[in-house]
């Protein structure tokens, strides 16, 4: 990807410095979003658990029958929920795009109105990964302290938790260590 092409993806104002050069550009997948930005399978459990709640009440009242009623209603609605969530997951990661130049990382977000944000690597203190067992990760920037992005402006793309003092985070990156190694060169 050349410098047009980084600025015409990230919706930079203009292109790149020519002392500056491209080093990694990718996006999450939107698997690993559903799963850990999500919660599917946690959203998943609690809609079992209500199923389940839902036809002992019904079988109590009822018998057998009244308790595949009750559950046959609730599934087409858990359904909708679900692929809801899922849904957004998908749009999530296809709106979003990740870039390590030699000189800033950034993070184009946003859903209904897209943000570019620009972390000068001068500006990190520190670079973590975490990652799972289909070879994505999450990778969050520690800034130094006074330099601080609102939590709500980088959600999901935040790490968990850290709301005080929030740490913006490339989310379910494909190849992490791959693009945590390229990150750690960059900011050396």
């Amino acid at each position: 990807m050349n410098s047009l092409e980084l600025q015409a993806a990230l919706d930079l104002p203009a292109p790149l410095p020519p002392d500056e050069e491209l080093l990694w550009f990718g996006r999450p997948r939107w698997q690993r979003v559903a799963l850990q930005v999500c919660q599917v399978r946690l959203l998943g459990l609690y809609f079992l658990a209500l199923l389940a709640w839902r036809a002992t009440a019904a079988f109590g009242a009822g018998g057998f029958a009244a308790s595949l009623g009750a559950v046959g209603g609730a599934l087409p609605l858990i359904g909708i929920a679900l692929a809801i969530v899922v849904g957004f997951a998908m749009v999530c990661a296809r709106t979003t795009a990740y870039a390590i130049t030699t000189q800033r990382t950034l993070l184009r977000v946003g859903i209904a109105v897209s943000v570019t944000i620009n972390i000068p690597h001068r500006m990190v203190q520190s670079a973590a990964v975490r990652t799972f067992t289909d070879g994505t990760g999450d990778i969050p920037l520690t800034l130094d302290p006074g330099n601080r992005i609102a939590y709500a402006v980088l959600w999901p793309h935040a790490r968990p938790w850290r709301i005080r003092h929030p740490e913006p985070m490339l989310r379910a990156v494909p190849r992490a260590i791959e693009v945590a190694e390229v990150l750690a060169r960059a900011i050396a």
